[in-house]
């Protein structure tokens, strides 16, 4: 089973999910995670950044020439780059669901647990008192004989 059909239930995350996944999974292990994060990000925006000018001369002298083509390459330049963008944060996002599931690193052996960060803890718990309250048990029924 691919990672994502195991992750998500299917194929993946609609595209307006890939982020937000990936930036649902940073809010609880920010400290963690963020050089991942910031990696794929600097990565994404580096290449289409040292693209650009490129891009831009293509088509000024497209639209030049060939209007028509012109509208095409920068259609086709952009979806094609935003599909990538997208490809790229939704696998992040299951990479870091899959390293850092249920407070364990999975990348650190098997030892590595670490646990949720304590803001995240509290935060939880305040959203939700009652959710995470634990039953008082009164005195306890028993069979034995003491």
């Amino acid at each position: 089973m691919q990672a994502s059909a195991a992750v998500w239930g299917g194929e993946g995350p609609p595209e307006c999910c890939a982020t937000s996944a990936t930036e649902s999974s940073v809010n609880r292990r920010e400290p963690q995670e963020r050089p991942e994060i910031l990696a794929v990000q600097r990565d994404i925006e580096g290449s289409l950044l040292a693209l650009q000018p490129a891009v831009e001369k293509v088509a000024v002298e497209l639209v030049q020439s060939d209007p028509d083509l012109a509208r095409r390459f920068l259609t086709y330049y952009s979806l094609s780059h935003a599909e990538d963008a997208v490809r790229r944060w939704r696998d992040l996002a299951e990479y870091l669901i899959t390293r850092f599931n249920d407070g364990y690193d999975t990348e650190a052996g098997p030892e590595a647990e670490r646990g949720y960060p304590e803001g995240w803890l509290r935060e939880v718990i305040r959203a939700d008192p009652e959710r995470h309250r634990l039953a008082q048990p009164g005195k306890a029924e028993t069979r034995l004989p003491h």
